[in-house]
Formats: C-alpha cells, sequence, structure tokens
C-alpha cells in the first residue's frame, strides 16, 4: 500500500523551466504535421539546452538517419556535440536503465521522435498509454529531467471543439500525463515561417505563440581533401508574438490552401543588401554573418539576392573555397556610391 502524506509536510516549489516554456521534470508534447520541421525543432532546443551550464542531452530520433540527416542537423543548429547521447529507450520496460543514463551523464533533456515509437504500447489504447507513462513521469519527477516527445496530428481534423482534438491517441492517455502541449506547423500567413502554438498548459499561464523562420545552413562534412560542404535547415527562433495565432488553422493550414509569403520581409531583405554591397565585393560568409544580427534569415537573403541578380562569384573547390556577392555592373547603387565611373556625357 503506497504511504498516506499529509500535505503540510509536502514543500511548495516553484516551477522551473529548462528552455522557454518546457518544463523540468515534465513530459512535453508537441505535435504536428509530417514534413514541416518537428524534428528540426528538436535539433534547435537540443543545441541551445548544450549551451547551457552543464547542458547534457539524450537525444533519440527513430526516422531520421543520424549520419546523414541528424548530427548535420544539430551542427547548423550550433549545439555542443560532445553533450548529445544518442541512445533509444523502450517503455516502460527500460525505466530502470534510462534512470541510470540520467544519473550517470546529468541528462537536462531527453527527446523522443517519434513518441509512439519508444512506446511498447498502442497509445490509442488509453489504458495502457496511462500505465506506460505513469512511471517515465514519475522519473522525470525525481530527476528533474525535461522530456519533449514528438507526435503527429490526426489527418483530415474538423476545426470543432478543442485542438487536442487534432492530436493522434487524443484520449486520456497520452495529452494527459503531458503537462504542456504544443502544435507546430507553418505560419498560416508565411509559407516561411514556423509556430509553435500552446493548446494545453497545465502549469502556468498559457503562453504566447513562438514564431522561428527557416533558414539553410552549410556543415562541413568529411576530412582534408575529401572535405565537402553539405547544405542542411535549421531555424532561428524570431520571437513569442503577442499576437495569437490560432491552432486550427495551423492544423488545417494544407487542406485551405497554401499559405503565402512575406513579400515585406523579401523586399526588407532585398534593400539591406542592396545597401551592403553598394562599396563592391563582399564574401558570403561575412554577408550571412551580419544579415543574421539584422533578423534576416540566409534562405530570404538568397531568394533577394535573386531578384535582384546578384552576381556570385567562387574562388576554390570543397569546403576550403569562398564565394563572393556583388551587385550586378551598372547597378544604380554602384553608381550612387561612386564604386563604378559615371557613362561619359554623349
Amino acid at each position: 500500500m503506497e504511504e498516506v502524506i499529509r500535505a503540510d509536510k509536502i514543500r511548495a516549489e516553484e516551477i522551473r523551466f529548462l528552455w522557454g516554456n518546457f518544463p523540468r521534470g515534465m513530459l512535453t508534447l508537441i505535435a504536428g504535421r509530417p514534413g514541416e520541421g518537428k524534428s528540426m525543432f528538436t535539433a534547435y532546443l537540443a543545441a541551445e539546452v548544450t549551451k547551457q551550464r552543464d547542458g547534457y542531452v539524450l537525444f533519440s530520433n527513430m526516422e531520421d538517419p543520424l549520419p546523414q540527416v541528424v548530427r548535420p542537423r544539430l551542427e547548423a543548429a550550433g549545439a555542443r556535440l560532445e553533450r548529445i547521447l544518442f541512445w533509444t529507450p523502450f517503455l516502460p520496460k527500460q525505466i530502470a536503465d534510462l534512470e541510470e543514463i540520467i544519473r550517470e551523464h546529468k541528462i537536462k533533456l531527453i527527446v523522443l521522435d517519434p513518441i509512439a515509437a519508444h512506446l511498447s504500447v498502442s497509445i490509442y489504447n488509453d489504458q495502457e498509454a496511462r500505465a506506460a507513462l505513469s512511471p517515465f513521469s514519475a522519473l522525470l519527477a525525481r530527476t528533474s529531467c525535461a522530456c519533449v516527445a514528438v507526435h503527429h496530428t490526426v489527418k483530415n481534423s474538423s476545426a470543432a471543439g478543442h485542438p487536442l482534438r487534432a492530436v493522434g491517441g487524443s484520449g486520456g492517455g497520452l495529452p494527459g500525463a503531458a503537462r504542456a502541449v504544443f502544435i507546430w506547423g507553418v505560419n498560416p500567413v508565411d509559407a516561411d515561417e514556423r509556430v509553435l502554438v500552446p493548446i494545453k498548459f497545465n502549469i502556468a499561464e498559457m503562453p504566447k505563440t513562438a514564431h522561428f523562420e527557416m533558414d539553410d545552413e552549410e556543415v562541413v562534412i568529411g576530412r582534408g581533401k575529401k572535405a565537402k560542404l553539405m547544405q542542411t535547415g535549421r531555424l532561428l527562433y524570431m520571437a513569442q508574438n503577442t499576437i495569437s495565432v490560432d491552432a486550427w488553422n495551423v492544423i488545417n493550414h494544407g487542406q485551405a490552401g497554401t499559405p503565402g509569403t512575406n513579400v515585406d520581409k523579401r523586399a526588407e531583405a532585398a534593400e539591406w543588401l542592396t545597401h551592403y554591397l553598394a562599396l563592391g565585393k563582399r564574401p558570403a560568409k561575412e554577408i550571412k554573418e551580419d544579415s543574421a544580427q539584422y533578423g534576416l534569415s540566409w534562405r530570404t537573403i538568397r531568394r533577394a539576392a535573386e531578384a535582384i541578380e546578384i552576381v556570385i562569384t567562387r574562388q576554390g573547390f570543397g569546403a576550403g573555397g569562398k564565394s563572393y556577392w556583388e551587385l550586378p555592373p551598372g547597378h544604380p547603387a554602384l553608381l550612387v556610391s561612386g564604386d563604378e565611373e559615371e557613362p561619359d556625357a554623349a
């Protein structure tokens, strides 16, 4: 029989958050449609945790290959790779092994992607799901370790009732065990953005929607003469917007039509790039670093470069090569800056 405890013997404690609105010692669920960047977000989150003091992460992705996808994605996100451990737990039978790893390596975050593949029971059976997740939730609580579990939303879900209805297996089992549930997906008004919309937050006031921009990054694979550049995706954190985003619009955006692109953002990037290159050719690496300081993603910058017909030249090949960008000859900004001579009067 479980011990009976008086309420006055329990010491009240404040809720601690690992990053943003992700609580320590609890399960957080992120649900969304396939192919919209949920796993990219887990790489971003893992990277942010590794930048903290003693921030170690246990990372389990059962859908993407580690060498070709997961490792490059973590590197692009800026993770301290020596602080990320790959190991796949199966719940509930490996609870003891999992606790041993958490304590031995001082794990602060566990990523389970997708959660259904880590359970030895069906997520659609509420009683089985609860039985599997209860000891796991207890483990998180006693170790103060956070867990972010990735899941999917139901296809063709009707925008009626609470958005939790769109979460697969959304009886009392999986969403019930999670203290926080977020919908992840494409921003309904900007195809280049992803949003993290809270739909359940039992531990504090409901947070605002977090906005991210999809971006591209190059990482070096191989060594020495065999080294080459590989392009992968990454996320740029933009802000927690005070404007609410409807979760149903995120869940069902593809059924109502393709979201548009932010024309103002492209125009802003084109204007910034034009002024930046008005004084002449610049290395692409410098352009990338400086544009990020202005909150402009590399993907947006590249599209703006195509629109204003930037001239790109390359020196060297492979990972050691360098690219240089410059405005096309005769561009008005060059004439104003004096980099090109005015044409002779007739």
